[in-house]
């Protein structure tokens, strides 16, 4: 299946106003794989492991605008590029059994979102994916739907 025909990138606002989004081009985006490694850390937070690649080069798309690199580099414990699939707070039935499977994802749009837990952040600049398989993990774990959707944060600008 062609990347063309599977991806369709929309550039659209969030519900608050922050005026025109900056684009990423999506031959920028199709360029990574759409493909990670399912991980689960000591805390028990679990994610798709993906190209750190999506953050070091899409960023540049965007810093322009006040957007910095998440930080999720630099030390040992630190993730790198994800896509989150439960916290760790979240109260599940074991461990997950699926630690190393590849997991393939769909990018769909970029969005600017405003997190309300996160003082002194204006926007964080996410790319939305369907992860349909991920879905599957998490209710075969005894959780629900996952609250915030499943995506890749590309940028976080400050206030």
């Amino acid at each position: 299946m062609h990347l063309s025909k599977i991806f369709a990138l929309a550039i659209n606002a969030s519900p608050l106003a922050f005026g025109a989004i900056p684009q990423i081009p999506e031959s920028a985006i199709a360029q990574y794989p759409c493909w990670g490694t399912l991980r689960e850390n000591a805390d028990g937070f679990v994610y798709l492991d993906i190209d750190d690649n999506y953050i070091h080069e899409l960023i540049h798309f965007i810093e322009d605008e006040g957007y910095q690199e998440p930080p999720y580099f630099g030390q040992t414990e630190l993730v790198g590029a994800h896509i989150s699939v439960a916290y760790a707070k979240e109260e599940r039935v074991s461990k997950i059994a699926e630690e190393g499977r590849v997991i393939h994802f769909t990018p769909i749009e970029c969005k600017i979102v405003q997190t309300p837990n996160r003082e002194g952040i204006e926007g964080v600049y996410i790319i939305e994916v369907d992860a349909p398989e991920l879905d599957l993990i998490r209710a075969k774990y005894g959780l629900p739907k996952f609250e915030f959707g499943y995506h890749i944060t590309i940028g976080i600008k400050s206030l």
